[in-house]
């Protein structure tokens, strides 16, 4: 591995901490008394997604985990999407305050072929989206669809009543007794910790960049996601009130300098389904936002630093822009241009830039990325979800619902009707948010068309 314009890495020193704020103490509320072996269990089985997706489910798992008082035991294996076992990638042991492997020959397996014997009851909830099946007397699996589980324990006694819970959950998830910004100052920290426990081996690689690059005023991180045919789909949805899936731009409600809401539907009759990156995220908007940033009125001082899982997207960008403005990591386990993430070794150089992605000033990233959204959530970023025809705020705790388009939903926040798109074959409805425009983000960080 190499870095594009820079100079050999110096290798020989090892780091421990990442950097200063990830050297913090694990959670608060994490003692000794979370490796008693007398506490009820909660299982998480990770066997799906890529990397950040991983670690979003993980890190929310703990919260979740603390908020129920039981220990965590993580099944994490690895799969086509991500082939890294989680102990290539941390050194787990140093981790069991928050959490520990499930240590079972075959995982969870055995667990969840139990769900097919006469002795299992399928067992009622208040929420038709979560199916309970009392495996025996000890065991409880739980299977939860969508984005918020209410830990509340007298709607949620399965969460409670058996001294082991085994959940299984195909998204992010929420606990939605907790205050969003709650849930983020922990969240961070709970990254944080997995920072702080990341392999020796990648903690150098982490530290030879980090040191190689060059003093600046300010470090702009940049996530380009190249759509994978083997492992990705159109994800991003059409965008409401400001450009439909045929780039159709809209007229928008009075002048976006005064902080009017975008409420105007796309008139026309395509069809509206989702997109992947290319359609709506592409390198030539990437190009454009950097060249923005660049001539604004500070963006003489920045310094671009490039992630992408396409060799093809960091070789144009960094050769577009003049020597020693943006900088990108170089690896050479790729298949077909991309990064291989069969591969654990793709896996763990994808964890080197998620860490160093985190550690810069303002993150800009494709929309629908997983990726860049976790990444700045480490340290608490200001971010910016780049797509056609007007980028979005990412999260802030300041902001109402913490600008997170599922707890705006959740709690109505800013809502204009119901609105319908096809993710491939399904259709998904939604209630529209309606985006304000961020004059902030222009004046700080030279990004004009961002809403909030």
């Amino acid at each position: 591995m190499c870095l594009r314009y820079l100079p050999p890495m110096p290798w020989a020193v090892l780091l421990v901490c990442i950097s200063l704020t990830a050297c913090v103490p694990l959670l608060v509320g994490a003692s000794d008394s979370l490796n008693q072996t007398d506490r009820p269990t909660l299982i998480l089985p990770i066997y799906q997604f890529g990397l950040a997706n991983r670690l979003r489910q993980l890190a929310a798992g703990v919260i979740l985990a603390q908020e129920l008082g039981r220990d965590l035991k993580v099944d994490w294996r690895s799969s086509e999407g991500c082939g890294s076992e989680i102990d290539a990638l941390f050194v787990t042991s140093s981790l069991r305050p928050l959490f520990s492997k499930f240590d079972s020959p075959t995982g969870t397996d055995e667990i969840l072929e139990a769900l097919f014997s006469p002795n299992a009851i399928l067992s009622s909830s208040s929420n038709p989206r979560t199916k309970v099946i009392e495996v025996n007397s000890t065991t409880t699996f739980v299977s939860h669809v969508g984005m918020f589980i209410n830990t509340d324990e007298r709607d949620n006694s399965y969460l409670f009543k058996a001294p082991t819970v085994v959940l299984k959950i195909n998204s992010a998830f929420f606990p939605k007794m907790l205050p969003c910004s709650d849930f983020f100052a922990r969240k961070s920290l709970v990254y944080k910790s997995l920072v702080s426990a990341i392999q020796p081996d990648l903690a150098q690689m982490i530290s030879g960049v980090r040191s190689s690059l060059p003093p600046t005023s300010k470090v702009i991180g940049v996530h380009v996601r190249a759509t994978d045919p083997r492992h990705d789909w159109p994800v991003v949805a059409p965008q409401y009130g400001l450009v439909n899936a045929s780039g159709l731009v809209q007229t928008r409600t009075g002048d976006n300098d005064d902080g009017n809401y975008n409420n105007i539907d796309n008139d026309d009759n395509d069809e509206k389904k989702s997109g992947t990156w290319e359609e709506y995220a592409s390198t030539d908007l990437f190009l454009k936002i950097i060249n923005e940033m660049i001539t604004s009125d500070g963006g003489v001082g920045y310094t671009f630093l490039l992630f992408s899982n396409s060799k093809v997207i960091k070789k144009r960008i960094v050769d577009t822009f003049p020597k020693n403005t943006v900088y990108a990591l170089n690896y050479d386990d790729v298949k077909e241009g991309l990064m291989d993430r069969a591969s654990t070794r793709s896996v763990q150089e994808a964890l080197v830039d998620f860490v160093l992605l985190s550690e810069t000033d303002f993150v800009v990233h494709s929309f629908g990325s997983s990726f860049g959204e976790e990444a700045a959530t480490i340290n608490m970023l200001p971010s910016v979800r780049v797509r056609l025809g007007g980028s979005i705020y990412g999260v802030d705790v300041q902001l109402e619902g913490c600008n997170h388009p599922q707890i705006m939903n959740e709690v109505g926040v800013g809502q204009g009707g119901e609105v319908c798109y096809f993710d491939g074959s399904k259709e998904v409805c939604n209630n529209k948010l309606l985006k304000k425009y961020c004059a902030f983000v222009g004046e700080e960080w030279g990004l004009r068309d961002v809403y909030c």
